[in-house]
This record gives C-alpha cells, structure tokens and sequence, in this order.
C-alpha cells in the first residue's frame, strides 16, 4: 500500500496540460511538485494563500489526493462609539478554510 502524507505551502503554478501543479513547500522552502486530476486543478484555480496537499508516492511522482486552501482572511479593527459616548475597540480575523 503506497505511503501517504502531507506537505504545506503557497502556490506557485498549475499545468492542466501536464496535469500538475507546483507549490514552495513552507517547511523545506522548495518548489514540490505533484500529478493531479481535473478536479484537484480546477478548485485550485483562483486559490490564494496556504495550500494543504495530501499525497502518496507514486514511482517517482507526488500524486495528489486531496487539497484544502486558504480562500480569504480578513483582518481588521476599528474603534466604535455608541450614543452616550462609550467607546469599544473591535479586532476581528474572518477564514474560510475551502475544502472539496
């Protein structure tokens, strides 16, 4: 049974005509690059942010199994008066965490 695992990073390219896609690996800070199916290319279209890919071995190719990415963060704060006066300071991060 082939060896599963995971490697995280951002995504640098995508090959739907070489059925591939390439990210810089956060950890060893190296493109790694893995064989995909349409489906796998076509959600990562668009993404943006840190990519989660699982992965087996297959020979001596990446073939990914399943990706999750980062869809969108949002930071921010602000500080907000109410009509007597009293203020309140506001910090808030939104992530969508996209998975297929």
């Amino acid at each position: 049974m082939p060896d599963s695992t995971t490697h995280v990073g951002e995504l640098m390219s995508i090959d739907k005509q070489e059925k591939q896609f390439t990210i810089l690996d956060m950890m060893l800070g190296v493109p790694v690059s893995f064989i995909a199916d349409a489906r796998i290319l076509s959600d990562l279209e668009g993404a943006k942010g840190t990519i989660q890919v699982d992965f087996e071995k297959q020979r001596d190719q990446l073939k990914a199994l399943a990706v999750r990415h980062r869809a969108s963060t949002l930071k921010g704060s602000c500080l907000i008066s109410n009509e007597s006066g009293l203020l309140t300071f506001i910090s808030v991060e939104l992530s969508n965490l996209r998975s297929p």
